[in-house]
């Protein structure tokens, strides 16, 4: 699966949590500055993730989720 993929997937994820079609994202996007986030936000799109592309992550990984590009290059590792 190509990085666009995994990224447009996860930008969905990511709409869905906070119900917000208009969020602008980019690979670049830091989670923590979109508006609304919480821990919970973070754990309901890591889980979505998971999910979405039947993968788990490990805890050291998920302490490095902070961009939507570690998440996207994260699921590509997984899926390789």
């Amino acid at each position: 699966m190509e990085n666009q993929e995994i990224f447009e997937k996860i930008a969905v994820i990511i709409r869905d949590v906070l119900k917000d079609e208009s969020i602008e994202l980019d690979q670049q996007t830091v989670l923590a500055s979109i508006e609304n986030w919480d821990s919970l936000s973070n754990f309901m799109v890591i889980t979505g993730a998971e999910k979405a592309f039947g993968i788990r992550f490990s805890l050291k990984e998920l302490t490095q989720l902070n961009t939507v590009e570690a998440i996207v290059n994260s699921v590509a590792a997984k899926l390789a």
